[in-house]
C-alpha cells in the first residue's frame, strides 16, 4: 500500500474535494467556525452544507493535536486506512478464519486501483469507510448478544450518514441477506426484528440531534434540500455510470478469482454444483450481495463519481477472499518459508517508505499552482484578501490553497493591494493601477497596487 501511494501521500498536493474539506476542519480547528456552522473562506463556500460534518470535525479534532496542515491531514486519512484494515482482519477473524491468513482480503483490496489511491485524497468514504466495516463487524456476531450487537451497528451508521449521507446506509440490508443465505440458521422473523432494531438505532440519534439542537436541524434539513434532493451538481445523464466503473475498478479481482478457480477446477478434473457452491459459500455470497447494495442504490442519481464506491470495494475483496481462499492457501502451501516470507515483506516495507520519503516536499499534483504559490506567498500578509480575475472564481483548488498554506481569501470582487491573475493581460484600466512583480512564475503572476 505504501508503494501505490507513494506518489501522494508525502506531497504538497491533495484532490480538490479533500482540499476544501482540509481546509473547513482547519477553520474549526482554529476556532473560526463551529460543528454545524462551517465555512471555509468568505468568498468560497462561506456556509457549507454540501455534506454532513463529522467526518470535518473529526479531522479538527486530529489537526488541533497534530497541526493544521495538508500532511497531518493526509495523516489522519493513513490512520483510518490502518483502522479499515484493523476492522478487515477483525471480521476475517469473526467469520471463523484465522488472523494469519488474513492477508488474502487485504490484498484483493489493494488490487483495486482507486481502494487506497483515493484515501490520500482525504475524501470523506475514508472516514465512513471506518464506520461501515465496524457496522458490519458487529452484525456478524452470532452470540446471544445479537440484539445489542445489531443496535450498535445501527450507532455506527448513523455516525456513516453524518458523515457522507445516505451511501453508507447499506449494511441495514444485512439482516435480511443473512436470511435470504443462511434460511436454517434464522427465521424471518429474527431478520425484520434485527432489521428493525438496527434502523431505529441508526434513525434515533439523529432525530434526537435535530429536535434538541436547532443549528443541526437547519444544517442537515439545507444539505438534504440542497444536496441530496435538489442535486446541486449533476455530473452524468448515464444511470449506469456507477455499476460500469464498479467493474472495470475490480477487474482484477475479478481475474485472480477466474485464475484460481480455473487452476483448481483442472487440478481436480470436476465441476461442483451451483446447489453445493452456494451451500459452501454462504456468506461469501451475502456480503457480495452486500457490495453491490453498496453500489445499484447509486443509480437513482445522476450524481456519480468513482470515489462513491470506496466503501464497497473492500466489503467485495473480503467476499471473494472467502471463496477462493482454501483454493489460494493450497496453491500456495509450501511455497516459501515464514522467513522468506518475512524479508520479503520486510524488504517491501522498506521500499514503500524510501519511495514516499524521495517524494516528500514535492507537489504531486498541481504543479504550476503551488511552484508559483511557493515564489507569491512570501509578498502576501496573512489574512489579506487578493483580487483575483472573474475566470479564477471558480478555480476551488486555488482557493484552497492559498487559504490552507497562506490564510489567503481570494476575491474577484476585491481591488486590495494586490491582484493574482492566471497569465490573462489586464486591461488598459487595470494596467494603470498595478504593476506586475516578477517572480519567474509559470502561470499565475502576481500585481501590485502602484503608489
Amino acid at each position: 500500500m505504501l508503494v501505490l501511494v507513494s506518489p501522494s501521500m508525502l506531497t504538497k498536493g491533495m484532490f480538490m474535494d479533500g482540499l476544501i474539506y482540509t481546509d473547513i476542519a482547519k477553520n474549526i480547528a482554529e476556532g473560526q467556525c463551529s460543528f454545524w456552522n462551517l465555512q471555509e473562506t468568505t468568498t468560497q463556500f462561506p456556509q457549507f452544507f454540501e455534506h454532513p460534518p463529522l467526518m470535518m470535525n473529526m479531522l479538527a479534532c486530529w489537526m488541533s493535536v497534530f497541526g493544521t496542515t495538508i500532511l497531518s491531514a493526509k495523516a489522519y486519512a493513513l490512520l483510518m486506512i490502518v483502522i479499515a484494515a484493523t476492522l478487515i482482519i477483525a471480521l476475517w477473524h469473526t467469520v471463523g478464519h484465522e488472523y494469519r491468513t488474513a492477508w488474502l482480503p487485504l490484498l484483493l483490496w489493494l488490487m483495486i486501483p482507486p481502494a487506497t489511491h483515493f484515501a490520500f485524497f482525504n475524501m470523506l468514504e475514508c472516514t465512513m469507510l471506518v464506520f461501515v466495516l465496524a457496522a458490519v463487524l458487529c452484525m456478524l456476531q452470532r452470540d446471544g448478544n445479537s440484539v445489542w450487537w445489531h443496535m450498535g451497528g445501527g450507532l455506527l451508521l448513523s455516525a456513516a450518514f453524518l458523515t457522507k449521507g445516505f451511501t453508507g446506509l447499506f449494511p441495514l440490508a444485512l439482516p435480511a441477506l443473512h436470511w435470504l443465505t443462511h434460511r436454517k440458521q434464522q427465521s424471518v422473523g429474527r431478520a425484520l426484528l434485527l432489521t428493525a432494531i438496527t434502523l431505529l438505532a441508526t434513525i434515533l440519534p439523529i432525530l434526537i440531534i435535530v429536535i434538541l439542537n436547532p443549528e443541526a436541524k437547519h444544517y442537515l434539513y439545507t444539505y438534504l434540500t440542497h444536496q441530496v434532493i435538489g442535486g446541486s451538481h449533476v455530473y452524468l445523464h448515464n444511470r449506469w455510470y456507477i455499476v460500469g466503473r464498479f467493474f472495470v475498478h475490480t477487474a482484477l479481482v475479478w481475474l485472480a478469482t477466474a485464475v484460481v478457480v480455473s487452476i483448481t477446477a483442472l487440478q481436480h478434473r470436476s465441476k461442483p454444483s451451483l446447489k453445493t457452491f452456494v451451500a459452501k459459500h454462504r456468506t461469501a455470497l451475502m456480503l457480495l450481495a452486500l457490495a453491490f447494495l453498496g453500489v445499484i442504490p447509486m443509480m437513482v442519481s445522476t450524481k456519480q463519481r468513482d470515489f462513491y464506491l470506496l466503501t464497497a470495494y473492500p466489503v467485495l475483496a473480503f467476499s471473494v477472499a472467502l471463496i477462493i481462499d482454501k483454493e489460494m492457501h493450497n496453491q500456495l502451501q509450501g511455497l516459501a518459508s515464514n522467513s522468506i516470507l518475512a524479508v520479503f515483506a520486510l524488504l517491501l516495507l522498506g521500499t514503500g517508505v524510501g519511495i514516499n520519503m524521495a517524494n516528500y516536499g514535492k507537489a504531486g499534483r498541481d504543479n504550476a499552482l503551488l511552484n508559483d504559490m511557493e515564489l507569491i506567498l512570501p509578498h502576501l500578509q496573512k489574512g489579506e484578501t487578493v483580487g483575483i480575475t472573474a475566470s479564477m472564481q471558480g478555480e476551488y483548488s486555488l482557493h484552497s490553497y492559498y487559504h490552507i498554506y497562506g490564510g489567503i481569501t481570494l476575491d474577484s470582487q476585491c481591488s486590495g493591494s494586490h491582484l493574482l491573475t492566471d497569465g490573462c493581460t489586464l486591461n488598459a484600466e487595470m494596467a494603470e493601477q498595478y504593476e506586475e512583480l516578477c517572480l519567474g512564475t509559470q502561470k499565475y503572476k502576481l500585481y501590485k497596487r502602484k503608489q
